[in-house]
């Protein structure tokens, strides 16, 4: 058997051979490219972002440091701040760890004398002032030391609040859907139009996706005091958990709507046109923004996902960018030599 190649295009050049880097839009920035040489090491260049964030995670409770409980009045606060002041004043006290113990006294009181830096720190057990940390290094936050990553409280903060099924109270993506589809062997040569149909959830008609009975209200969560977190201590870390008992809505249903029992949602059969690009390939997927469930609360709706299969072909082989066929030859062929047609692609 003698094969012949045939060769329909070339989308490469001589020497190198350029791709997607994985890390696609996993940070929002520039993407790295892959290089790859045909005779020489893969190379991987890459575009390096640093994380911070002003938003600090406190190691130290500001209220163990003043001494009190967490019902403590803002008299309270204020006296037991006076008394430690002349305790631990550099000026009073000769100790070497006066200094240090009196700026973690004043960094806790200027947090917690603030109504509103407090009501903060009390949710969630966090800080964005940043003095507080500046003032003792037993303060010092767990993303401290890196550069800039605001994206940590949107696109991951997204993704960890999904994951643990709560906080809500913000509008949020809707979730992804992955499907596949089998394309003909010259559907995927030629390219096509392709038609699927999917369960899909859409927001409720009847409710418009509150989930509440029409003329009813919500009712705030006694719990978190509708923020839709609760503090939970875990020896010195303060961390900031959904709440229980709303699932994290920071508002509870009392009469749920009875086209979707209170969900806001409901499944709905949605035909979506597929657009294939000429020559995509088995294992490729394509991305359609914004035709995957609908978000909460007003959020985007999520992204659609559809791997290529295609079927074989009796004639043809298609391996890389190249197609190949097999052409049967007698011995008398072989030796003598031949003249003949090879079937090819009918466009």
């Amino acid at each position: 058997m003698l094969a012949l190649r045939i060769l329909r295009r070339k989308v490469c050049s001589e020497h190198f051979l350029f791709e997607r880097s994985f890390f696609t839009q996993s940070i929002k920035g520039k993407n790295g490219c892959l290089v790859t040489r045909y005779d020489k090491n893969k190379l991987l260049f890459y575009y390096k972002r640093n994380i911070n964030t002003s938003r600090k995670c406190l190691n130290q409770d500001p209220y163990t440091v003043l001494g009190l409980s967490r019902n403590a009045t803002t008299n309270d606060i204020k006296k037991q701040f006076r008394l430690l002041a002349k305790k631990y004043h550099p000026d009073i006290n000769p100790s070497p760890d006066a200094k240090q113990k009196m700026a973690s006294i004043t960094a806790a009181y200027e947090l917690l004398s603030d109504p509103k830096k407090k009501e903060f720190y009390d949710k969630t057990g966090m800080t964005d002032d940043s003095n507080y940390q500046n003032h003792s290094s037993n303060f010092e936050g767990a993303f401290s030391g890196f550069g800039d990553a605001s994206f940590m409280f949107t696109d991951f903060a997204e993704m960890f609040t999904n994951m643990a099924g709560g906080n809500k109270n913000t509008s949020t993506r809707g979730e992804d859907i992955q499907s596949e589809i089998t394309l003909k062997f010259m559907e995927a040569i030629k390219g096509c139009e392709k038609n699927i149909r999917l369960n899909v959830k859409v927001s409720c008609n009847n409710c418009n996706g509150s989930g509440k009975k029409p003329g009813t209200n919500l009712t705030i969560c006694k719990v978190c005091n509708g923020s839709g977190i609760q503090r939970m201590e875990r020896g010195p870390i303060i961390i900031g958990v959904p709440c229980r008992n709303c699932s994290g809505n920071g508002q509870i249903i009392n009469n749920p709507c009875k086209h979707c029992s209170g969900s806001g949602v409901k499944f709905q059969t949605k035909n979506i046109t597929l657009d294939i690009p000429p020559g995509i390939k088995k294992g490729m997927q394509m991305r359609i923004p914004n035709q995957g469930h609908c978000g909460y609360r007003g959020g985007k709706s999520g992204h659609l996902f559809v791997t290529i299969n295609i079927e074989p072909h009796k004639i043809f082989k298609w391996v890389d960018d190249n197609i190949y066929v097999d052409v049967p030859l007698t011995i008398k062929q072989c030796l003598l030599g031949w003249s003949s047609y090879c079937t090819n692609l009918k466009w």
